[in-house]
Order: C-alpha cells, then structure tokens, then sequence
C-alpha cells in the first residue's frame, strides 16, 4: 500500500498479490493453460529479460512537485460519477472502452 496524508493506494498492492500468487499457484503445477495467463507469461518474459521487476511500487508523482493530496481530493470520482462517464464518453468493442463517436 501507498499512504499518502489524505489518501491510501491499495492498488500496488492487489497487483503485487496478483504476481506472487501466480507464482505460488505455478510452483504448484497447477493447469493454467488460458489466454490470460500466456498474455501474463508473455509480459513476464518481457520483463525478466529486460531487467524490469514484476512488482510495482506505484508512487504518485506530479510535475513540479505539486501536492498529490490536493490532486486527488480535486480529482477522484465517485463509482457512480465513473459509470456515467463511461455510458456518456465510451462505448465497448472488442473489450476495449473507445470514445464514441459524434460526441
């Protein structure tokens, strides 16, 4: 987790649960012969022969030092403010979120 003054990021630390659980699950030998995990091994690969690490810290940063408590309060939304953005702004194909178009 991130804590920030006002705020806590718990993403870093579901994507870090994520990585090593596929890890333990892998050491198990489990069968994991789907798409989303060749797409994972894939991006595995990627990283551990370019030296990246499969976890991830995930600080905030802001240009010219900004307060990230500031950004956030004036910038976070709310699920509900989030779903009708989304049904406004984008349309799905192909599972992915485009713009729609004649907006």
């Amino acid at each position: 987790m991130v804590f920030y003054r006002d705020f806590v990021d718990i993403y870093p630390c579901i994507f870090n649960f994520g990585v090593k659980f596929y890890f333990f699950i892998k050491a198990l030998d489990f069968n994991l012969n789907t798409e989303e995990v060749l797409k994972l091994e894939n991006s595995l690969e990627f990283e551990r022969k370019n030296g990246y690490s499969h976890y991830i810290g995930g600080r905030i940063s802001l240009p010219l030092g900004g307060c990230i408590d500031e950004f956030l309060a004036k910038n976070l939304i709310s699920m509900d403010e989030r779903k009708l953005m989304m049904e406004t702004l984008y349309e799905e194909k192909n599972g992915m979120y485009v713009f729609k178009m004649g907006i």
